[in-house]
């Protein structure tokens, strides 16, 4: 089976989504992230329970001389879905602390019989990204723009700003050695009924991602988040062929702290 599979393009939607409401505003604006707060997400599509993934802020380290947070996302199939496709991936990002850009991003890929680890060091002040493959022993490194984000720094940068109705933003960002321009749109969303938090105001994000000028073709979606929790609340995507995902937030929860 192709490794185009119900897990990934979900992770992939819930990272993206939440890309919206970054601007171009002062460091100093940054909210603190909650060290040791899980998101856990159930997954489904067509109506169908497919898996979890969780979101968790594991604590903080020094990379590069900078305080960074360590963030990790594992995305994991459940037992009907793994019959068909075992899916059981981890993405570890160091999100710089002044300035909520990426420092490094860890990637181990477990996928049906697929396994890939990749780690790409973002070089601080010199728009290069260094892309390590330790299974083969390669390197390869490309140019980057300046405060570049992989996926999961970007989702936290977001977390750590302030939105607003109206806002349209503009987002730099590097994934599988290329890069990506992101714009999205703020806009009023509905109400939400999450478990233990009830029903919620959300605001919709709406983003459009660009290559080279070109618009991103491969699908649409759009995601609902809490300005009063500061959460991602439930997110939908449109993926041709494969139809309809959405992922739900399910829990939050406050684990043990592990800085170093």
């Amino acid at each position: 089976m192709a490794r185009l599979n119900l897990i990934k393009i979900s992770v992939a939607f819930i990272i993206l989504t939440n890309l919206a409401p970054l601007c171009q505003c002062p460091a100093e604006e940054l909210r603190d992230l909650t060290i040791g707060q899980q998101l856990d997400f159930l997954l489904s599509w067509n109506g169908i329970p497919v898996g979890t993934v969780t979101s968790t802020v594991e604590g903080l380290s020094k990379l590069q001389s900078r305080k960074a947070y360590r963030v990790m996302i594992h995305a994991k199939t459940n037992k009907w879905a793994s019959l068909i496709y075992n899916v059981d991936d981890k993405f570890t990002t160091y999100i710089d602390y002044r300035t909520s850009s990426s420092l490094r991003h860890e990637v181990i890929r477990s996928e049906g019989r697929y396994r890939k680890k990749t780690v790409i060091e973002y070089i601080y002040g010199k728009f290069l990204a260094e892309y390590q493959y330790p299974k083969s022993g390669k390197t390869k490194t490309v140019n980057v723009s300046s405060e570049i984000h992989d996926p999961v720094s970007a989702m936290y940068y977001f977390l750590r700003r302030e939105l607003k109705i109206g806002d349209k933003i503009h987002l730099n960002m590097d994934l599988n050695e290329k890069s990506y321009n992101l714009t999205a749109k703020i806009e009023k969303g509905r109400k939400i009924y999450i478990h233990k938090f009830g029903r919620l105001e959300t605001l919709l994000v709406r983003p459009y991602v660009e290559r080279k000028g070109k618009p991103f073709k491969k699908g649409n979606g759009w995601a609902y988040l809490s300005p009063e929790k500061n959460l991602p609340l439930y997110a939908v995507i449109k993926v041709y062929i494969w139809g309809g995902f959405r992922a739900r937030l399910r829990s939050v929860k406050i684990l043990g702290v592990n800085n170093g």
